[in-house]
């Protein structure tokens, strides 16, 4: 008896995962650029990442800093500024890619800095808490199964 009730609660869950995931794919995207569609100038400010890194080539924040360095290789010290990539940066993220690889031994790896950024703090947390989720960012090709981050110049 047990077993038939355990069998029918994951049949019932599979099929609420797809009813949900169905729903989630038919609504438009609200992000399709990912960074470059919910970092823009408009009602909360300029957020672009242009503006918004010009300001931490002279200081971090002591809040963004922590998050920083909790995704910071083990052992590195972050210094509390980001050096001047106004330059590099064309293409976002691929620009920030040149530097934040995976396997930098001196600052934070990408995937995770910004994962540490974004879907931590809860209501705090101003990507959270506007709705922000793994699908603002990570675009799923269903011919693959592949979850890239579509990358491009600034809006």
């Amino acid at each position: 008896m047990n077993k038939r009730i355990l069998v029918s609660t994951l049949v019932l869950a599979g099929a609420v995962l797809a009813w949900s995931a169905a729903r989630v794919q038919s609504a438009a995207d609200a992000t399709p650029g990912a960074c470059v569609d919910c970092h823009v100038k408009g009602a909360d400010g300029d957020l672009r990442l242009s503006v918004i890194l010009a300001g931490l080539t002279k200081e971090v924040p002591a809040a963004l800093l922590a998050k920083s360095q909790a995704a910071a290789p083990k052992g590195v010290k972050l210094k509390g500024k980001h050096p001047n990539v106004a330059a590099m940066i064309k293409s976002i993220p691929d620009g920030c890619l040149k530097c934040h690889t995976k396997t930098s031994k001196s600052i934070p790896a990408l995937s995770q800095l910004m994962h540490v950024i974004h879907m931590t703090g809860g209501d705090a947390n101003k990507f959270l808490k506007s709705g922000g989720a793994c699908a603002s960012c990570h675009k799923l090709d269903e011919a693959t199964g592949l979850q890239p981050i579509p990358s491009g110049a600034e809006k």
